[in-house]
């Protein structure tokens, strides 16, 4: 008997697949919170991904590019909120 694993779209995913998109996704959880405590701290957040990064991305088939282009996007949007509650121009986010 074989099992068959879905995504979200309905898509057969192979166990190897759903196995490398946990990692991708641990990646990216350890990189905001390696951002999060950098911009508690006052230091720029280093935005620089794994040499490893693009294999990964490839083996849990996802774009390299457009996963990249997506965290760049919102690690930068996490300092601009705390460029601008540093300097007063919003408070409450």
């Amino acid at each position: 008997m074989q099992l068959r694993t879905l995504d979200i779209y309905g898509k057969s995913v192979q166990p190897e697949q759903r196995l490398w998109q946990a990692v991708l996704w641990q990646l990216i959880e350890d990189k905001f919170n390696e951002a999060k405590l950098l911009i508690s701290q006052n230091k720029d957040v280093n935005k620089s991904l794994t040499s490893t990064f693009g294999i990964i991305c490839n083996f849990a088939g996802y774009s390299p590019e457009y996963m990249n282009r997506k965290i760049m996007k919102a690690l930068d949007k996490m300092q601009n909120i705390k460029n601008l509650k540093k300097k007063g121009i919003i408070w409450n986010v």
